[in-house]
């Protein structure tokens, strides 16, 4: 953790112009005079104006912060966005967005993270002395803890997921998506698939596209089912969720 205690903006006189202000015997007033000024550690400020032989550099009177804590911030920007997953309770992985936020307390940048899944912040305390480098942070953290592909959000991350998981139909498998509506006549096998896992991931992304093209409740949609002998009749059967 970089230890940020306060910090000054001290002014300056870069040296290549300091030659033609001590033959003018006038220094001038900032800023057109070629001065500059930086915020530093008070400490660092104190040394560069008591070692300033011409007596020019000096801390701006007012300008002192002190660093809060993080529990101080009460603004935060977000930065950067990555894809996080977690265990979801069925065969597929549960997906949100996490949010790197940063936020100013005095002196001192933080880091948190933020999301919708109700997840807690899990960005550590790390006090960084500019928005730049709390920037530049948040960036690396959101890339290095990203678990999805370039340029994916949580929602493309599952699509895609789903897609592997259900692969490709098999003509003669054993499972099935099946069509299943209150108009029995129109009932029947959407595809075949060699296992459960891949049935019901093919019959995941049917629902969502069926229920995104019609919202509200319906009297139909996919459902996975096995072939099954009955008195040496096959017959589909809806397989226990």
């Amino acid at each position: 953790m970089t230890k940020i205690t306060t910090t000054v903006i001290v002014e300056t006189m870069p040296e290549h112009i300091c030659s033609s202000h001590r033959a003018a015997g006038n220094w001038g007033t900032y800023p057109v005079n070629g001065a500059i000024r930086e915020r530093l550690d008070l400490d660092e400020a104190e040394e560069i104006v008591e070692s300033d032989e011409d007596g020019y550099a000096h801390i701006i009177e007012g300008t002192e912060l002190t660093a809060g804590e993080k529990s101080d911030v009460s603004d935060w920007e977000t930065v950067a966005t990555f894809v996080c997953t977690f265990e979801s309770g069925t065969d597929q992985p549960g997906a949100c967005d996490v949010e790197v936020q940063i936020g100013c307390a005095g002196s001192a940048w933080y880091l948190r993270s933020n999301d919708d899944a109700g997840g807690s912040d899990d960005c550590d305390d790390t006090a960084y002395e500019t928005e730049e480098a709390a920037r530049e942070a948040a960036e690396e953290y959101a890339s290095e803890n990203d678990e999805a592909e370039a340029g994916e959000n949580s929602e493309k991350y599952l699509a895609r997921h789903l897609e592997e998981a259900a692969g490709e139909p098999c003509d003669d498998g054993e499972y099935c998506v099946y069509w299943a509506s209150a108009c029995k006549e129109d009932e029947g096998v959407s595809a075949r698939y060699e296992t459960a896992e891949q049935a019901t991931a093919a019959a995941e992304i049917k629902n969502k596209g069926l229920h995104q093209h019609n919202p509200g409740q319906l009297l139909c949609g996919f459902e996975v089912r096995q072939l099954t002998s009955d008195d040496g009749h096959m017959k589909w059967v809806a397989i226990e969720e």
